[in-house]
């Protein structure tokens, strides 16, 4: 037993000293911990239609994250955009991933921040950066990098959203 708890401490010594390692583990975990923590009640969000362009998450039907806030509360809301940051990390393959800490930041700083965008809005943005639309990432996700990007989607959005209304005004002014 003694031998046992030996090479069981020698295991977790590896596996601890490596940094990166360790970072893995903890957004692992923190994953499991997610997904356990909100199997009931949980939130599930899809669309028949795919989002390939603003004017579709313009156009969609999907919730805000303010809506979703105020109808699951905080913890559902930012356990959603947790899980979807994690996964776009897992899918980046990079070799300085998003830590746990910048992970919870960042959640919480899209929700405070980009309330008012929708679920279709995160899955583009997400979409873009995985598939390299928004420029290299130099093997790095951080915060600044992350909100810039929603930064960009939201003036866009917002540019759009204007110019729709305008040709919409126009047309019934026609008539």
């Amino acid at each position: 037993q003694l031998k046992q708890s030996i090479i069981q401490w020698q295991m977790d010594t590896k596996v601890f000293s490596n940094p990166q390692t360790l970072k893995t583990m903890d957004i692992k975990t923190t994953k499991y911990n997610i997904m356990k923590n909100s199997k009931d009640n949980s939130l599930i969000i899809s669309s028949s239609k795919p989002i390939v362009k603003i004017e579709d998450c313009i156009l969609s039907k999907l919730p805000s994250l303010a809506k979703i806030r105020k109808e699951k509360g905080d913890d559902k809301t930012l356990s959603f955009i947790k899980l979807q940051l994690i996964e776009l990390n897992e899918l980046l393959n990079l070799s300085r991933p998003m830590s746990e800490t910048q992970i919870n930041f960042t959640s919480q700083v899209i929700l405070e921040e980009f309330y008012m965008l929708n679920i279709s809005d995160l899955k583009l943005v997400f979409k873009n950066i995985a598939i390299g639309k928004c420029g290299n990432l130099y093997q790095s996700l951080n915060p600044p990098k992350l909100l810039s990007i929603f930064r960009d989607h939201l003036n866009e959005r917002m540019n759009l959203g204007a110019e729709i209304t305008m040709r919409e005004h126009q047309e019934h002014k026609q008539f």
